[in-house]
């Protein structure tokens, strides 16, 4: 999946019900930027998740350039699930695109 297709299912309020997008980037990598509606487990604790994402429709795993996004699909896939993708983009390009991020700075501000 690349930003484009990420916004579009982000503005789809009916598929987001039932998506989880997964930020996988470490605690610290969080803690200055992310999007807005993701929940957040890190790529070493993604495992232990199994049980809460298998009972979503739709899994999309995203992290700072995607590598790491790849590895929770490749784990999940060898599990067996084939409701999930990754965002193959960059944290860069995020703003870019109109993504809806949330920084550090609109964080302590509200």
């Amino acid at each position: 999946m690349d930003l484009n297709d990420l916004l579009n299912l982000l503005n789809d309020k009916q598929a987001m019900a039932s998506t989880a997008i997964v930020d996988v980037r470490t605690h610290e990598e969080r803690a200055s930027c992310f999007l807005e509606n993701t929940l957040h487990i890190p790529l070493n604790e993604i495992l232990f998740s199994k049980d809460v994402l298998q009972n979503y429709k739709k899994v999309v795993f995203l992290c700072a350039h995607g590598f790491r996004a790849k590895k929770a699909f490749t784990a999940f896939e060898s599990l067996g699930f084939t409701n999930i993708d990754y965002v193959d983009g960059n944290i860069e390009e995020w703003s870019a695109y109109s993504l809806p991020v949330v920084t550090y700075n609109e964080r302590i501000s509200n």
